[in-house]
């Protein structure tokens, strides 16, 4: 939504639409709505800062409220790391926040080709993970 050469502020809208498709196992039979404000600001050339604000509803009840801070540090060109603490509040009932803390690193074997690896706990509610990824940029073609 905002991006301008010269200035470290950046913000972009995120939405995604959940179709009920997966067996009753993976789906709630209903459909459902995530979105993301995201803004982030660059520091300087080697830290940053980036937050989220969002509603998610997932077909019942008010939906929650989503949060997210995270600082990130680039170590070299190639590699960086972060943390990042991050929830929902459930229902808008702020008695039933959950509170989740996660960190990472990221790695560029090139500049098309990202490496990444997360880890997270959840603060006051039981939750743990572990994520391994790798994205793919697909430039452009010039014309």
């Amino acid at each position: 939504m905002f991006r301008q050469e010269g200035n470290t502020t950046e913000v972009a809208f995120l939405s995604h639409l959940v179709v009920p498709s997966g067996t009753n196992e993976l789906s709630s039979d209903n459909y459902a709505s995530i979105n993301k404000l995201s803004i982030s600001h660059a520091m300087s050339e080697s830290f940053s800062i980036a937050y989220n604000i969002g509603y998610n509803y997932f077909g019942t009840d008010k939906g929650d409220l989503s949060y997210s801070l995270a600082f990130g540090i680039a170590v070299n060109e190639k590699v960086g790391v972060y943390i990042e603490p991050y929830g929902d509040v459930v229902n808008f009932k702020f008695d039933d926040t959950v509170l989740n803390f996660d960190a990472g690193f990221t790695y560029l074997p090139n500049p098309n080709i990202q490496l990444d690896f997360s880890f997270g706990t959840g603060i006051n509610k039981k939750m743990n993970y572990l994520s391994v990824g790798c994205s793919w940029l697909i430039p452009r073609a010039n014309k």
